[in-house]
């Protein structure tokens, strides 16, 4: 990442913050629960996180349980990672240019989001899809389904260069890609050890 220079600006976690002194110049609420930012040519990508799909008190129970469900060495539980969507942003003006949301994007893969030749790039669970930068109309999608249970610390590899869009995952399911099939499930592993 290049150094940011004495007047320049960045968005971070809903707020615009000068970069030299780390004061604040402007909030952008619509870009609450932002999960990733991208910046091309004056626009902010962003894959925003909607509400979670279970209550936090689920989620802390079925965390609270691992211990007596499964080895104490290997805590496991399942997750659901909250469902998303995407906004573009103008990064000089902070308005929204464009809000994709529907079935394409709401379920968007952790780091799949890419920015290149007028085009912005990302995988759900069934499809790799494109859509114009300008206007955010889809331009084509890819049958690419996924293991949807997988470690929460795997996501699929996105990369374009020159044209060519290639997508790199843990092996792919034998079924067909289905968009409204359930959301993908994380399994959260943790090793505990006693160093005293």
């Amino acid at each position: 990442m290049a150094a940011l220079g004495a007047n320049e600006r960045y968005l971070a976690h809903g707020l615009e913050l000068d970069a030299a002194t780390g004061e604040t110049i402007d909030v952008y609420a619509q870009s609450a629960n932002t999960q990733e930012i991208l910046f091309s040519d004056g626009v902010l990508y962003l894959v925003i996180g909607r509400e979670a799909p279970e209550p936090a008190a689920d989620q802390a129970a079925r965390a609270a349980q691992s211990d007596e469900v499964f080895q104490w060495y290997l805590p496991i539980y399942q997750a659901l990672r909250p469902e998303t969507e995407l906004m573009a942003v103008d990064a000089g003006s902070g308005q929204t240019l464009r809000h994709k949301m529907g079935t394409e994007a709401r379920h968007v893969m952790p780091t799949t989001l890419v920015v290149a030749d007028g085009q912005v790039f990302f995988q759900n669970p069934a499809h790799v899809v494109s859509l114009d930068a300008r206007s955010g109309d889809e331009l084509w999608r890819a049958e690419r389904p996924i293991a949807r249970q997988r470690p929460a610390w795997t996501a699929p590899t996105l990369v374009v260069h020159d044209g060519v869009v290639l997508s790199a995952d843990r092996e792919a399911p034998e079924e067909p890609a289905n968009e409204t099939a359930p959301p993908v499930e994380w399994t959260v592993t943790g090793l505990a050890m006693n160093l005293g």
